[in-house]
């Protein structure tokens, strides 16, 4: 996987800049990063901007609003030891 740069952010916040891992239409964050991880559970709304390669930038929007409750559903789960298992 290269890297790739996106910019994304959280409610009204200042967007930040970051660099993601990027296979062929696959953009993943570090789960391991607590603090990206904390303002997801807290927002409700996200964008990420990004360019596929050879194409036009992109916005996708997504709503956040029960990614809360969602994570608490799954306390039992290992999240991130299911994340890499596949």
């Amino acid at each position: 996987m290269a890297a790739s740069g996106v910019r994304y952010k959280f409610d009204t916040a200042t967007a930040v800049r970051d660099t993601w891992s990027a296979g062929d239409q696959l953009l993943v964050k570090s789960l391991l990063d607590r603090d990206f991880l904390k303002h997801m559970v807290g927002a409700r709304n996200m964008k990420i901007e990004f360019t596929p390669l050879g194409k036009e930038p992109q916005i996708a929007s997504f709503d956040m609003g029960n990614f809360k409750q969602l994570v608490e559903n799954e306390k039992g789960c290992n999240f991130v030891k299911k994340a890499w298992a596949f």
